[in-house]
């Protein structure tokens, strides 16, 4: 895998898990969680010779004093702070931030590479000549195509030149023998010795011709020559950068296997944080659904002192009727009867009460914390 596919593929990952925020920003969502304090936020408060406000030994407060028992007993509350080991958590951050940096360092090796490369290259492109117009093939054998016409034509002059000599030389031949020459002959002798010179004139520039050509040619020689030194710069600049791209090769290797050992280390470790975060969601949905179920058992407990009040208020009335006939039965008969008789007759009914048997004295939950635990359920 490409260094930068690498790059890509990992730092959004710690950028979305904030890896460069401290622990209060990493946790801070989480742990500000409150827990009721031990017994209760609003202690029990007892009233045990009071039978119409006292119910289980539990009395009602006023509203500003519940108010202010409840501030007051929230310093006793508990955040998941005292259920964690901050310290642990500062730690493994600070090793993930180690090793975020030694990724950071291993993937610095290779970042001047493209850049390097590139220079490189262009050098390489910038010393290269320039694409003639035309290729050299082509105007090589347009000038050998031309020097083989004029050779040919030159040859053909050369050629009519020596059978004219040939001629004049036959011609001569019979004057020294005593022959006589045809006059057609002779004119066409005549003929043929004045167009001498206009077939000189053109040998003469064939010839210049065939030197212009080959001028260009060894001009082009030369300009090949020096085209030939200039790739053999370019070809050992080729080398070099042969040689860079191997050695930028085995780094590169090498910083891959560094960043893939440092990327299953580093998704190890966001796979931990993944678990810290689903155990803090875990701790406050419980927390949530602490609070449902507190108030569910505080109206649970209002109801049933709803109905021992209730029952409370009847034994009462009853007790009342019970005094007021004892009252009547001794207003009638009381005098009539010796004290020492019956001597508990006038004592008063019995008084009944009602007394629960467990630990569960309550606990007041404000609405606010309700609302909120509604909105985490909600959300989660």
């Amino acid at each position: 895998m490409p260094v930068h596919a690498v790059r890509d593929r990992l730092m959004p990952s710690w950028n979305n898990w904030g890896i460069n925020l401290s622990l209060r920003h990493f946790i801070r969502p989480y742990l500000d969680l409150r827990y009721l304090a031990v017994p209760g936020l609003i202690p029990a408060t007892h009233f045990p010779d009071d039978p119409h406000s006292a119910i289980n030994g539990k009395v009602s407060l006023d509203p500003n004093q519940a108010s202010h028992q409840t501030v007051h007993e929230r310093s006793g509350w508990k955040t998941l702070r005292d259920f964690i080991d901050e310290r642990s958590i500062e730690e493994a951050l600070e090793r993930i931030e180690e090793e975020r940096l030694q990724l950071d360092d291993s993937l610095a090796r290779s970042y001047d590479f493209p850049q390097a490369l590139g220079e490189q290259i262009s050098a390489i492109r910038d010393s290269l000549p320039p694409l003639p117009t035309e290729p050299v093939l082509h105007v090589v054998h347009r000038q050998m195509t031309e020097q083989d016409r004029l050779v040919r034509s030159m040859a053909e002059d050369l050629e009519g030149i020596a059978r004219h000599f040939g001629q004049v030389k036959d011609a001569m031949q019979v004057e020294d023998d005593g022959g006589v020459i045809n006059i057609d002959d002779l004119r066409t002798l005549d003929q043929d010795t004045k167009e001498l010179l206009a077939v000189i004139r053109d040998l003469d520039q064939s010839g210049r011709s065939m030197e212009g050509s080959h001028e260009q040619l060894s001009g082009l020689k030369t300009s090949m020559l020096q085209g030939l030194e200039t790739h053999q710069t370019i070809l050992i600049k080729l080398e070099d950068l042969e040689e860079t791209m191997v050695a930028m090769l085995g780094e590169q290797e090498n910083v891959q296997l560094e960043v893939d050992s440092l990327l299953e280390t580093l998704n190890s470790r966001l796979a931990e944080l993944e678990n810290l975060e689903g155990a803090y969601l875990a701790y406050r949905r419980s927390y949530a659904r602490l609070l449902q179920e507190m108030a569910r058992r505080e109206r649970h407990r209002a109801e049933m002192e709803e109905i021992v009040h209730g029952m409370v208020e009847r034994l009462e009335r009853y007790r009342d009727e019970e005094i007021q006939r004892r009252h009547e039965f001794f207003t009638q008969e009381g005098e009539f009867i010796p004290e020492d008789l019956c001597p508990f007759v006038t004592d008063p009914p019995a008084r009944w009460s009602l007394a629960n048997t467990g630990e569960d004295d309550g606990r007041v939950i404000e609405e606010g914390l309700l609302e909120e635990a509604r909105r985490i359920l909600e959300s989660a």
